[in-house]
């Protein structure tokens, strides 16, 4: 799921989610989306946010010559526990993301942070449950 309309400027996007086993409901960031061959969306360039049993991993999905490939470009190592709800927070404020998830809280600046973006959520290797998802605009 993703926002069709993007946001800018300074966010803070907030998700409820829990997962099975070990991995990972994601909150994403994409600068635009891209077209699939029926010409579908879909995520190019993008950013992950994602939890599992053991911390929080961001990821930098790019695409090129029609081929997608990712880096881990930062991550915060704790323990989480399946079937368990957290809220997972997100705050973009210019090139700095920082990421809070129960109790815990770390900072990444990235220069190649986007300065509007797509807002959405996916669930990868598992069994992944979203209760809610909210994006508040300091301006709003």
């Amino acid at each position: 799921m993703v926002y069709a309309t993007p946001f800018s400027g300074d966010v803070l996007v907030r998700a409820t989610m829990a997962f099975a086993h070990r991995m990972a409901p994601i909150i994403v960031l994409a600068p635009t989306l891209g077209r699939d061959a029926a010409g579908r969306p879909e995520y190019r360039e993008h950013f992950e946010i994602c939890i599992y049993d053991q911390g929080v991993n961001i990821w930098h999905h790019d695409f090129a010559d029609g081929k997608p490939f990712w880096t881990r470009d930062a991550y915060a190592s704790f323990p989480l526990k399946a079937r368990v709800r957290y809220t997972l927070e997100v705050a973009i404020k210019g090139k700095q993301m920082t990421v809070r998830i129960d109790g815990h809280e770390f900072g990444y600046m990235d220069a190649s942070l986007p300065a509007e973006f797509h807002v959405g959520i996916t669930g990868c290797e598992g069994i992944n449950r979203f209760y809610d998802l909210t994006v508040v605009e300091p301006s709003a």
